[in-house]
């Protein structure tokens, strides 16, 4: 199972949800969310959609374990960002900006 398979499998099951709810709340057809969750597909339409209906962000969904920074492991930092769902787009984009700026500077000063 692919890193997106997993990822979508497991938030909709804490979720409680079905397929079929996911596809509801995404706006696909059921058929697509069973061929991503099979890993049948890796690069998925709608993915902000669909990460959105289970709870997470497209580049949690997306991301290489390695290239989600490292406050992403902060549990409060995820509530946070998840809480920001209901942002339009854009301020979604600059909170998550300001966010990555925050850890480079971290980075930068503790090296």
């Amino acid at each position: 199972m692919g890193i997106i398979a997993e990822r979508l499998t497991k938030a909709r099951e804490a979720k409680g949800l079905s397929q079929t709810d996911v596809a509801r709340l995404a706006r696909v057809t059921p058929q697509s969310i069973q061929a991503i969750e099979a890993g049948k597909v890796l690069n998925p339409r709608n993915i902000m959609a669909i990460a959105h209906a289970v709870g997470l962000t497209a580049e949690e969904l997306l991301a290489e374990p390695d290239d989600l920074p490292e406050v992403y492991e902060d549990e409060h930092i995820l509530q946070f960002l998840r809480r920001i769902r209901g942002l339009s787009d854009r301020d979604s984009f600059t909170v998550l900006e300001v966010i990555h700026n925050a850890v480079d500077a971290k980075r930068a000063k503790a090296g």
